[in-house]
This record gives C-alpha cells, structure tokens and sequence, in this order.
C-alpha cells in the first residue's frame, strides 16, 4: 500500500475520541495551541472581552482598547481566556486616546473618549464616563506633521512630539490643560 493511500485512513484515525482509564466516555484531543487571536473587542471595564473571549496579559495597550476595535493578539490559551503576549491594534488607526475632564471637550464629568479619523476629521470613536476623577492621560500617534488623530477641542502640546505613539499626561491650570509629561509608548 502506497503512503498517500494511507494519509486519509491516518488523519481521520487521529481524529478519533481518547480513552482514558477511569472514565465512562471518550476524551477528545485539545486543539493545538493557537497563537494568533483576532478580535474585535467588546468590553473593556475592569476586564477586557475580545469575541467573548477574556483577554489577559500585561501588555502596555490593554487599557487603551475601546469596543469596536480590531485586534491581533499573539498568546495562548489558558483555559476559556486567552493570555496575551503581543498585541497590536488593527483598526481604527490613528486613534487618540484622552481620559480626563469632559468639560475640555464639551462633555460633562470624567471621561475616556477615543478619537478616530473619519474623512480626516478627528471624530468620537467610543465614551466611558468614569465615576470618579483620574489623572489626565492621552495617547496618541504622532506622524511628520504632529498628532493625527487630535481632538481639536483640545490644546495641543507647545512642544514638539516624536514620531510614533506618544503619551501624555497633564495638569489643569484653572481651565487650561498643561502637558507636564511626554514619552514614547509603551515605554522601554
């Protein structure tokens, strides 16, 4: 008998249920480990849904993904969720991230907003109202020309930003937003 021949009789003969001693019924083979997960994600409050799938990990962009974003995360399964090792964001792109005061944007409360370029104009992708008062934080990515996904209700920093993704984080001065720290993201 020739080796193809056999191929089909051999992957069907592997497909077939497990017996284990002690149990009563068959166990079926676990599904090699996956390491790619794309994903829209659904939630992210104190947890993060992506497919329905709870994504855990320590990657920098966790906090920063709104419903409706396209994600690829690299990992592998634990049980239900999926433990992300890398992360990368597939849409929108560019997006501006802002957690502070909604009164800089004409909105009330605390918020997150994440901007995302429609027609190229900076529009409202997603909004949580925070129950209480954070630290003013953005994220944004900066192109030759600046930040590209901007809000222009906001100031935009005095200060040069370098090309990529940038963080921010500010202080209010009465009414006026003050940038007092600028790094590249995530940091190293």
């Amino acid at each position: 008998m020739r080796l193809w021949t056999l191929i089909p009789l051999l992957s069907w003969t592997l497909a077939l249920p497990v017996h284990q001693e002690g149990h009563d019924h068959p166990v079926h083979p676990l599904p090699p480990p996956v390491s790619h997960y794309y994903a829209a994600i659904d939630l992210n409050q104190d947890l993060v849904l992506a497919g329905g799938v709870r994504l855990l990990g320590n990657s920098p962009w966790l906090p920063f993904l709104a419903p409706g974003m396209s994600v690829d995360a690299r990992g592998y399964w634990q049980g239900e969720d999926f433990v992300v090792t890398s992360l990368s964001i597939l849409s929108p792109l560019p997006f501006t991230y802002y957690q502070g005061p909604g009164a800089l944007l004409g909105l009330k409360g605390w918020v997150q907003v994440w901007f995302d370029l429609q027609r190229g104009i900076p529009q409202i992708f997603a909004l949580y109202n925070l129950s209480q008062p954070k630290e003013i934080q953005l994220l944004t990515y900066a192109g030759p020309q600046g930040p590209e996904a901007w809000p222009s209700k906001l100031p935009r920093p005095t200060q040069p930003l370098p090309q990529g993704w940038v963080e921010l984080r500010g202080i209010l001065q009465g009414q006026d937003l003050k940038f007092v720290a600028v790094s590249p993201f995530p940091s190293s």
